[in-house]
């Protein structure tokens, strides 16, 4: 991987990352900025990210920013390696090229001979040596940053495993209360069915008693009537009885005389 750019900042967490997962080598990084590089800062939401997600989801290598060519683990390949070209590297080389165009090839002093290129191979030895000492450096500091980052990670995991059962722990919490409200709920449901039922119940046997008591009176009215109705015939047989037989009496009168 090759980034050639004026101005390259990886800030907050930012990285450029290559990794081998098996045997093979992991990708190098190429970095050539000719203004400026800037590596700084972390990522404040890796922690809750890694514990949200997992670590086959979050890639991340850690929270800090940087560049990485790691190997994962259990892989048997080697990590990649990063080059670094920022300006003063540049410069230092854009110095000694022109220096070395300045040189003569030539004796410039009868004492010390070839003064002139002399002169121009220590400032170009000075150059290099400058150029190649910072990128040491920058390279070493890289270093540091991985073996910081990597000896930083386990501990990154394990507050993301805290994390993950903090919420795992509020989630059966959660679950606990809400089977705990429906447990209330249905009792609640349950109670007020059972009142319903009641309340039904004494519904019925009123609505069963008036009922009943309509019919008790309707009966008694019925009896009532029928019997009114009996003793008037009774007395019509009685009237018609006696009629029949005060007409018998006066047929056998007429009879005997």
């Amino acid at each position: 991987m090759s980034i050639n750019a004026n101005t390259f900042e990886a800030v907050n967490g930012g990285q450029i990352s290559t990794a081998t997962f098996s045997s093979g080598q992991a990708g190098n990084i190429t970095l050539n900025a000719s203004d400026r590089i800037l590596i700084t800062g972390t990522d404040s939401t890796y922690t809750n990210r890694l514990a949200q997600f997992g670590e086959e989801i979050v890639g991340n290598q850690g929270a800090a920013s940087g560049l990485f060519a790691n190997s994962a683990p259990g892989s048997t390949g080697n990590g990649g390696n990063i080059f670094l070209q920022p300006r003063a590297i540049a410069l230092g080389e854009q110095k000694a090229k022109e220096w070395e165009s300045q040189k003569i090839h030539r004796d410039d002093s009868v004492a010390k001979g070839p003064l002139t290129d002399k002169r121009l191979d220590a400032r170009i030895d000075a150059a290099r040596k400058v150029a190649k000492q910072f990128k040491c450096e920058l390279i070493n500091e890289a270093n540091n940053q991985a073996c910081e980052l990597q000896k930083q990670k386990p501990e990154d995991i394990k507050i993301a495993r805290d994390i993950a059962e903090q919420h795992r722990q509020q989630a059966q919490t959660l679950q606990q209360h809400t089977l705990e409200n429906l447990s209330g709920v249905e009792e609640q449901a349950l109670s007020q069915l059972t009142e319903a039922q009641v309340k039904l119940t004494e519904t019925a046997d009123q609505s069963l008693q008036s009922t009943l008591q309509f019919l008790h009176q309707q009966e008694t009215v019925q009896l009532q009537v029928l019997e009114g109705y009996g003793q008037r015939q009774i007395l019509a047989i009685e009237r018609d009885a006696q009629r029949a037989i005060a007409e018998l009496q006066n047929g056998v009168s007429e009879i005997a005389t």
